[in-house]
């Protein structure tokens, strides 16, 4: 997990809502993808504003793996 750019994250979600400081949950999570290669994950964005469910992925993502 250390050491990774985060300079991806981007200032609104998918659905237009702000993201900054108390408005974005950041959660790491095992992926496959070229990016995650080395650590077999990465980080996830998540929107916070209340009934908004958009995450954003990191680009080159092609998708995370399923958690169950």
């Amino acid at each position: 997990m250390g050491g990774e750019d985060l300079d991806w994250i981007p200032a609104t979600c998918p659905n237009g809502h702000e993201l900054g400081p108390g408005r974005l949950s950041l959660s790491w999570v095992s992926c496959d993808c070229p990016r995650a290669q080395l650590s077999r994950g990465h980080h996830v964005v998540y929107c916070r504003t209340l009934g908004c469910h958009a995450r954003t992925l990191p680009p080159g993502c092609t998708g995370v793996k399923d958690q169950r």
